[in-house]
């Protein structure tokens, strides 16, 4: 099982891909003991800015030999990799069993599960836990183009329904992306999800109805 809740288990690391700061100073006042068995599941982005999981109980010589292209077969042709997201576990089967979990999600999930980890980074000088202030996360500002499709469809009243959380995710990851193909598929899939009001980036969601 995983320690704690909330963001007690889990770590967070920002940076450019490749250029990872230590590992271990994401957690630095671990709850567990020296003689307690620690495993961790992790996320990483590569090179190309796709995503790759997996469990190990050393971060630090994880992730260096994921860059030196020893750690995994995925990742020796996608490095350099950064590490963007991880939890603790007491046991290997614990880790295993989330990554089993994670890995047959869709890529806008894991997307989200590392932005809604961001909505309550902590600074990675200190402890992860409830009493260490929030880092402020990036506001993003709505472009003409989202704006405009939105209100081509009649989805306005729908879009300032859902949790200010979403709306700044969506526009984050629909706008980050450079090449347009993949921003005006980021966008349909907005709209969709809008529109069905059961999901939201890919996760189950019961959106409320607008008056």
């Amino acid at each position: 099982m995983a320690y704690g809740d909330g963001l007690e288990n889990r770590c967070l690391l920002t940076g450019t891909v490749g250029s990872n700061p230590t590992p271990s100073a994401v957690c630095p006042q671990n709850p567990m003991s020296a003689k307690d068995a620690q495993w961790f599941f992790y996320i990483l982005r590569c090179r190309d800015n796709s995503l790759y999981s997996g469990i190990t109980n050393n971060l630090d010589e994880r992730i260096k030999k994921h860059n030196e292209g020893t750690g995994a077969k995925y990742t020796s042709s996608h490095k350099p990799v950064t590490l963007v997201y991880c939890e603790r576990y007491d046991s290997a089967s614990g880790a295993k069993k989330r990554e089993h979990e994670v890995k047959g999600w869709p890529k806008t999930r894991k997307e989200a599960l590392v932005l809604r980890l961001a909505e309550g980074a902590v600074p990675m000088s200190g402890p992860v836990t409830r009493a260490t202030s929030p880092a402020r996360r990036p506001r993003y500002l709505m472009p003409d183009f989202i704006l405009k499709s939105l209100e081509e469809r009649g989805l306005v009243a729908l879009y300032k329904s859902r949790p200010p959380y979403q709306q700044n995710d969506y526009i984050g990851w629909i706008t980050r992306d450079k090449r347009v193909e993949t921003r005006l598929k980021r966008l349909n899939q907005m709209l969709d999800e809008l529109r069905a009001g059961t999901s939201y980036m890919g996760m189950d969601y019961r959106a409320k109805v607008p008056d």
